[in-house]
């Protein structure tokens, strides 16, 4: 519409709107994936960590459970579940924040 209105500079202020739009939106799609890669980062670190304590609970239940008591073997396994839970719950989130921060990117 402004190559129309405007006689002379029109295009050329056409052409350079267009220009800056397209690099806007580079740049934006740009800075969603940067944003996504880094949250996928510190979720997978936050799993591994999980992951590793949920198999030491486990490794020291199944060390501990020909000498002990059985409640304490019992205990470290509810405690190793529990992780499992947490785990589950961390991926689950994780993966709801990436999809939203992928449609909130695509719809602004």
């Amino acid at each position: 519409m402004i190559d129309k209105t405007v006689p002379v500079a029109g295009g050329f202020f056409s052409g350079t709107l267009d220009t800056t739009m397209a690099c806007a939106q580079m740049v934006k799609t740009a800075a969603g994936l940067a944003a996504i890669v880094v949250v996928i980062i510190i979720i997978s670190k936050t799993l591994l960590t999980i992951f590793c304590t949920n198999m030491t609970f486990r490794l020291t239940a199944a060390m501990c459970e020909p000498v002990s008591d059985e409640r304490v073997p019992k205990l470290l396994v509810g405690v190793a579940d529990m992780m499992s839970f947490l785990f589950a719950a961390v991926l689950v989130s994780g993966l709801m924040f990436i999809i939203l921060f992928g449609l909130v990117i695509t719809c602004v």
